[in-house]
């Protein structure tokens, strides 16, 4: 699942390093059919990552009937907002809303999601084990927020954890030209701030609506997403992308190491 950018160098990167190990890969574009046109901000900004997660599931459902892919050792990997669906998608509720016929993923790989939304019932997953990757001086999403959701399903048991990379900015994993000099991004940034899902507001209902495309048939899209509360102080004027190549190539080797024994071991 890919960044708010939409598909780029970083999901390329990772599709090749992915092949490379020796896994089938499927990307799924959650941004060109929605009409978000602006590199930052558009998509998430309607959505915050969750559509993500409908498109998520859809994919699951078509990779499972592939003959050649196992059905049981398909993982969810997912890229900044990306990896925000990566993360929640194992939590029961979405799942009840979004999944196929109690359809699985048997693990979880989010880069720097925004952990920093606390969903009623999130505690409550599947148990399949998450493995989440962030770098320390993070300025899209909190290493702090995601240590803290960590801290909060371990107390239920859930086979989930966090590595923080020392040093490291959003984007650390991918060398590119663009950002390897490292660039800040300018504009609205809550990496510091908390929102949490709240009826008191109103019921919101999260619900998933049949959306009619041009040749007539219909597909599922998420419709709307409770209320979020958030003081904006908290907010920031801008934010960094910034290779690392030493917390690149740990991050590379500490997913080959959980991949492998998740997806290939019987």
């Amino acid at each position: 699942m890919h960044g708010q950018g939409g598909v780029s160098f970083y999901e390329r990167n990772w599709e090749e390093i992915l092949l490379q190990m020796g896994f089938a890969t499927f990307l799924v574009d959650s941004k060109s059919n929605r009409g978000c046109h602006q590199v930052f901000g558009g998509c998430a900004a309607q959505h915050h990552g969750m559509a993500h997660m409908v498109d998520a599931f859809q994919a699951l459902k078509i990779l499972s009937s592939h003959p050649k892919i196992d059905s049981k050792r398909i993982a969810l990997f997912g890229i900044s907002i990306g990896g925000k669906a990566t993360l929640y998608a194992g939590v029961k509720r979405f799942k009840k809303l979004w999944s196929h016929a109690g359809q699985n993923f048997a693990a979880y790989v989010p880069l720097y999601p925004p952990c920093n939304t606390t969903f009623l019932q999130d505690e409550f997953a599947d148990g399949n084990p998450v493995r989440i990757h962030i770098g320390e001086k993070d300025e899209w999403a909190s290493a702090t927020a995601c240590k803290d959701y960590v801290k909060r399903l371990q107390n239920k048991g859930k086979d989930i954890s966090v590595v923080v990379y020392p040093g490291a900015h959003h984007g650390f994993d991918t060398e590119d030209h663009r950002v390897s000099g490292g660039i800040d991004i300018p504009g609205w940034q809550n990496v510091n701030c908390r929102f949490r899902e709240s009826l008191e507001l109103g019921d919101v209902p999260q619900q998933v609506v049949q959306i009619k495309s041009e040749n007539g048939s219909k597909k599922p899209s998420l419709s709307r997403i409770a209320y979020l509360m958030y003081d904006d102080s908290c907010a920031t004027g801008s934010a960094r992308l910034e290779y690392d190549s030493g917390a690149a190539s740990r991050a590379r080797q500490s997913i080959e190491k959980f991949l492998v024994s998740v997806l290939k071991n019987p």
